[in-house]
């Protein structure tokens, strides 16, 4: 069952991902800061047309900024590629989260719906921080819950 999710969220969120282009201005939006940030090297105050943009955290930018350091261009693959992974991996983190309350079915589930519901699913091939923003919060419900039930180390 395992393998079966990672496979049908591997295609869910990653195939042909830098297909189409930024049609969105807000990913638009963040492309532009992340390229303008690339030329400039400061990556501590962001920039938009020369002006500091201080709207979103940074992490988003950050990430676009570090897979489009491969090839010194942020590309709609690159953009879109961290709300893929934090999709992929907030899939994860239900799967074994669940799994620590019911059995390996039920996690299957829970995870499968989540990866195939609709705004999940858009909001995970788009460039926005939403998912980084759930990855995180998932990971911290998690952790508090290990730490609450196994090892007060998960607290940290």
């Amino acid at each position: 069952m395992f393998c079966i999710l990672v496979g049908v969220s591997i295609f869910l969120f990653f195939f042909e991902l830098g297909s189409k282009s930024l049609e969105i201005k807000d990913a638009r939006r963040f492309a532009a800061i992340t390229q303008e940030m690339m030329q400039d090297g400061n990556w501590l105050v962001l920039h938009k047309h020369g002006e500091i943009y201080m709207n979103k955290p940074h992490m988003l930018m950050w990430l676009i900024a570090l897979f489009s350091s491969i090839g010194h261009q942020v590309t709609p693959l690159t953009a879109r590629l961290p709300s893929a992974i934090a999709g992929f991996s907030s899939v994860l983190v239900v799967y074994y989260f669940t799994k620590k309350f019911s059995n390996q079915r039920a996690a299957f589930i829970a995870a499968i719906i989540l990866a195939t519901s609709q705004r999940y699913f858009w909001y995970g091939r788009s460039a926005f921080p939403d998912m980084l923003f759930t990855f995180f919060i998932l990971l911290a419900l998690f952790s508090f819950y290990l730490g609450y039930k196994q090892n007060k180390e998960f607290y940290v």
